[in-house]
């Protein structure tokens, strides 16, 4: 049975921080989750990943930790892993992780891109592939496999299929650009254009009614609300195309895609599946497939675990 260096493995999102600790056979032997604070100040940040930390190591028995992977929803650039584009974590901005979290967790870290570490995953499970990975979520990332490993090209950006340009181009992206794929099919996305077509009414006594959420959005879809299943079709169309553009010009044959906002909305699956159809050149018709990726617990930081291993 192959070994590996036993160790942990941390995911920070936009809303959680997510943690595993693996043995020397590659099982999760705990894991522990937690909210960010509201601050989410470096400081504070900083003290949620020492208080997980405190936690695995109380009382365990098992071999002390060896390697600790730590997956971030940011673009990494260089040997410090410094957060270029992090639009959740702004925090973090202009910031060298590595030497950060390993003064922090006094362990060797590679700190990897969110997507790249989900790639990872798959990667294991389908050895000697080649393949995108797709995560729609509150934004959507990517993760290129080639050859059997996770490319992150020349400035550690590869797979942000979240920004490429579909337009239209007043609508601007958490990233600072305008007319981003992320814009218009991301849940902060529909979100926002739901803001714009489906006003909620005043609170009783005037105050402001909660904002929608692309989950509230999509469910209203499935039941067949009018502004709200054009928003999912319109976002499912152009992820779809994207998807299709994006294997027609790379020759990649394979698209993986999950994320929350597919869960228990079909429809948005469908209509993205249904436009990458249309969107394929004639040669990849019936060859190239978009699938959804099986669910994985603790995926993110599970990846970042494995892409530290020697």
């Amino acid at each position: 049975m192959h070994r590996f260096r036993p160790g942990w493995g941390f995911d920070l999102g936009g809303t959680k921080l997510d943690a595993v600790e693996i043995d020397g056979r590659g099982r999760i032997r705990r894991y522990r989750t937690a909210p960010l604070p509201a601050a989410r100040s470096a400081d504070s940040l900083a003290s949620l990943v020492r208080d997980l930390q405190g936690q695995f190591r109380k009382g365990s028995r098992d071999r002390p930790p060896e390697v600790c992977g730590f997956s971030v929803a940011a673009v990494l650039q260089g040997p410090g892993a410094i957060v270029r584009m992090a639009p959740n974590l702004p925090a973090l901005l202009d910031r060298p992780l590595r030497p950060w979290l390993e003064r922090l967790l006094g362990l060797p870290v590679q700190v990897v891109n969110d997507a790249n570490a989900g790639a990872e995953v798959e990667r294991v499970r389908r050895p000697g592939g080649d393949f995108l990975y797709v995560i729609l979520g509150t934004g959507i990332g990517g993760g290129w496999v080639l050859s059997g490993r996770v490319y992150q090209g020349s400035f550690g950006s590869a797979g942000e299929v979240g920004h490429v340009y579909v337009g239209p181009p007043d609508r601007t992206c958490g990233c600072g650009l305008q007319g981003c794929l992320e814009a218009t099919a991301g849940g902060v996305g529909l979100a926002r254009r739901a803001e714009e077509l489906m006003p909620r009414p005043a609170l009783p006594g005037g105050g402001a009614p909660p904002p929608w959420t692309a989950r509230e959005v999509l469910l209203l879809a499935e039941r067949g609300q009018r502004i709200a299943r054009g928003l999912r079709d319109e976002a499912g169309r152009v992820l779809g195309r994207t998807l299709a553009s994006l294997a027609n010009a790379t020759g990649v044959g394979t698209v993986l895609v999950e994320g929350h906002l597919f869960r228990g909305a079909p429809g948005y699956f469908r209509a993205t599946e249904r436009a990458w159809k249309e969107g394929l050149i004639h040669p990849l018709r019936g060859r190239a497939r978009l699938l959804r990726a099986r669910p994985f617990p603790h995926r993110m930081a599970y990846g970042a675990w494995s892409l530290a291993q020697p």
